[in-house]
């Protein structure tokens, strides 16, 4: 769905619930820029939603970027147990070096 397509042969709701799924699959592959970028094609769309698609394309939204928020952080928190234990072999190099 890009482009034209999206314009002319698929609705705002059903633009923004791809979005939304893409949205999911981009979290889940740990692919960030791409997140914030369809993110802010997502909610640029639903500005556009009106009536009574609006509240229930509103909950889906926030549902899934709840969910996104959460996959964030478990990344985030991975990279910092990573970073932690860089720093711990760093250290301990560096000791060893200093007594060696």
């Amino acid at each position: 769905m890009t482009g034209k397509a999206e314009s002319q042969e698929y609705s705002l709701d059903e633009q923004v619930q791809y979005l939304n799924a893409r949205l999911e699959e981009l979290a889940v592959a740990g692919e960030w820029n791409e997140v914030a970028h369809v993110m802010d094609k997502r909610n640029s769309l639903l500005q556009s939603i009106d009536g009574p698609a609006r509240e229930a394309a509103l909950v889906a939204a926030r549902r899934v970027t709840i969910r996104v928020q959460k996959l964030a952080e478990s990344a985030r928190q991975e990279v910092g147990e990573k970073l932690s234990q860089l720093q711990r072999g760093k250290r301990a190099t560096d000791s060893y070096l200093a007594h060696a």
